[in-house]
């Protein structure tokens, strides 16, 4: 298909452009050309592609061109696109669409792997909830397959935990809900036993240090917000988000308790420093006076296992 950024260039210089009519495009053609030569970026290839598409087409979707979100996904402009639902889209214009969303099928499928690449979650999964009209088959299989190969790169790494690192670096969609919540938007049939099966090997491999088993807690609770085809899907994914929260929080605790209680190991250890310090230098130092030394340590150990076992 042609770049849809060509048909500004003409839109710009003919504000009054008729795609229908032939003068227009003669006119258009001559304007592009101009643009050929000053822009290294269009190709003649371009310029008849474009002309070409409108001599076969007409004005038969001139009203999706003029719709900024339409013109964000052949642009390939996550910035632009805000995902709200369009009037075009309804039963009369059917036939339009379909045949639309087959032609453009190519621009569709790169707007689908730039958003995949970017991690544009939220706004992927408005897309394929309101632009479903304009997406062909052949676009929607390539996005589950591109998703089904993400999942199982978590498969692939969830047994073995020294590979956990990964998901801090350029694993983060693994933690994400808006990830899983697409997949439901997408196909929830598709993807449920992929998502089941995420949830069964973090089940096998939970037998692990606190810190792996916080990795696994994170993608257990992301995992949940999965909207699962089967309802004993949804209420694994719903139980085991609690369990995941809760090695989340035990870490957390464990990491609370090692930042209060490491003033005191310093402080112990500088009374002791004293201790050894004054023993050695003061020539009359008498054993009660380390004992004195010694006995706030004792007291401030007696209360750290009083705070332990409450």
């Amino acid at each position: 298909m042609f770049k849809i950024e060509l048909l500004g260039v003409i839109q710009k210089n003919m504000p009054d452009f008729d795609t229908a009519n032939v003068q227009d495009l003669i006119k258009a053609e001559k304007v592009l050309k101009v643009e050929n030569k000053l822009n290294s970026e269009v190709g003649m290839t371009d310029v008849e592609n474009l002309l070409s598409f409108f001599r076969n087409y007409g004005s038969q979707f001139n009203f999706l061109f003029e719709n900024d979100n339409v013109k964000a996904i052949l642009k390939n402009d996550f910035e632009s696109f805000t995902g709200f639902p369009s009037e075009d889209f309804n039963e009369e214009n059917d036939e339009i669409l379909y045949e639309f969303a087959e032609l453009f099928s190519e621009s569709v499928s790169a707007f689908i792997y730039s958003g995949i690449q970017q991690s544009k979650w939220s706004k992927l999964k408005d897309f394929f909830q309101f632009y479903d009209p304009i997406i062909s088959l052949d676009a929607f299989e390539k996005a589950k397959e591109m998703l089904s190969n993400k999942n199982r790169l978590i498969l692939n790494i969830l047994p073995t935990p020294l590979k956990y690192s990964f998901f801090q670096k350029t694993g983060n969609y693994a933690f994400s809900p808006q990830y899983y919540k697409l997949q439901s938007e997408l196909d929830s049939y598709y993807f449920d036993q992929e998502i089941l099966e995420i949830n069964n090997t973090i089940a096998r491999h939970q037998k692990t240090s606190a810190s792996n088993k916080v990795t696994q807690g994170k993608i257990l609770v992301a995992i949940s917000y999965f909207d699962a085809y089967y309802e004993d899907t949804i209420k694994v994914l719903s139980d085991n988000k609690d369990v995941g929260q809760s090695w989340i929080d035990d870490q957390s605790h464990y990491n609370d308790s090692d930042s209060s209680i490491l003033p005191i190991i310093l402080t112990i250890g500088a009374v002791i420093a004293i201790g050894i310090i004054l023993a050695t230098t003061i020539d009359d130092f008498e054993p009660w006076m380390f004992k004195l030394l010694i006995l706030p340590i004792v007291l401030v150990v007696k209360f750290v296992n009083y705070i332990a076992k409450k």
